[in-house]
C-alpha cells in the first residue's frame, strides 16, 4: 500500500471505537523501515493533540487503520 493512501484514513481501536485519522508516517532513516503512525486524536468532532503508534501497536490496514490495543483519547 502506497503511503499517500495511509495519510488521512480513519484508525479504530481494537473495540472498532473511532480515535483518530493518520496524520504522518514516520520513517527510521538508518534502518529504512516504518517507525510508526502520527495520529490526529479526534475529540469530540474536532481533531487537536498528536499520538504516535508505533508498527507493532498496528494490527490490520485496509479500509482504516486499525489498533491491536484500545487507546483512550479523553
Amino acid at each position: 500500500m502506497r503511503v499517500n493512501k495511509i495519510v488521512g484514513m480513519d484508525v479504530v481501536d481494537n473495540e472498532g471505537e473511532p480515535i483518530g485519522k493518520v496524520s504522518d508516517i514516520y520513517i527510521d532513516e538508518q534502518e529504512g523501515s516504518v517507525k510508526g503512525i502520527g495520529i490526529s486524536l479526534d475529540h469530540d468532532m474536532f481533531y487537536y493533540d498528536e499520538g504516535l503508534v508505533t508498527f507493532d501497536q498496528i494490527d490490520n490496514i485496509s479500509d482504516n487503520v486499525i489498533l491491536g490495543t484500545k487507546i483512550v483519547t479523553e
